[in-house]
């Protein structure tokens, strides 16, 4: 695996993973210029001109033009769910997002279209804040009074089945991209991971987990 390093950030293009994201929708004004010869498999041409017209295309769609030999330039769109917010498709992992990752792998869930973060620290709340202002996501205090909620049924999608953020809590595991970081990257994660699962003792650091194999990586 190669990871887009622009020497701040790792980059990912969601364009590349479209096959795991079928159930959102590209968004951009590139998607009005797409021949229509591409959308042969599509009966519909009401569909199609009104694709074209709101310049949104249904992720399963574009996934099947990408493998027609269609280039899309992924700087110029975004993806999201029906009603949610837009993410780039060029995803930057900085280190906030990196920290949150971190806070999620020790205290974090998934429900049907949202992230949620347990987490009472003010830093580690600030952190998933930060990350919600850059993605225009607006984090939102779940009912249990005590978690963070990110509410994007795309980013949910992304962190699960492109980052690979998944699994409960006997089950968890740092994704192998993780390992392909630069070492200042890796300790971006692992802020966020003992933020939320460890303790420092007078001589020692510890943390704690259900899973094992969490742990072990």
């Amino acid at each position: 695996r190669v990871l887009r390093y622009d020497g701040n950030n790792i980059c990912f293009n969601l364009i590349e993973h479209l096959d795991k994201l079928e159930d959102l929708y590209l968004a951009g004004e590139d998607i009005r210029n797409i021949p229509d010869a591409y959308f042969d498999f599509v009966k519909s041409r009401q569909k199609i001109r009104w694709w074209k017209k709101y310049g949104i295309l249904p992720v399963y769609a574009a996934a099947k033009i990408r493998d027609k030999g269609f280039e899309f330039i992924p700087e110029h769109l975004s993806i999201k769910s029906r009603c949610g917010p837009a993410l780039p498709c060029v995803l930057k992992i900085d280190e906030d997002l990196l920290q949150m990752f971190g806070l999620w792998l020790a205290e974090g869930c998934y429900d049907k279209n949202s992230v949620i973060i347990a987490n009472e620290d003010e830093e580690c709340r600030d952190v998933i804040v930060r990350v919600g202002e850059k993605l225009n996501i607006n984090a939102k205090n779940h009912s249990d009074g005590v978690s963070l909620m990110l509410n994007s049924k795309a980013l949910r999608f992304i962190m699960e089945r492109v980052l690979g953020f998944s699994g409960d809590s006997f089950t968890k595991r740092f994704p192998a991209w993780v390992f392909d970081l630069p070492a200042e990257r890796i300790s971006d994660i692992l802020r966020g991971y003992f933020s939320g699962d460890g303790h420092v003792s007078k001589f020692e650091i510890q943390a704690r987990s259900s899973s094992l194999q969490l742990l072990k990586d």
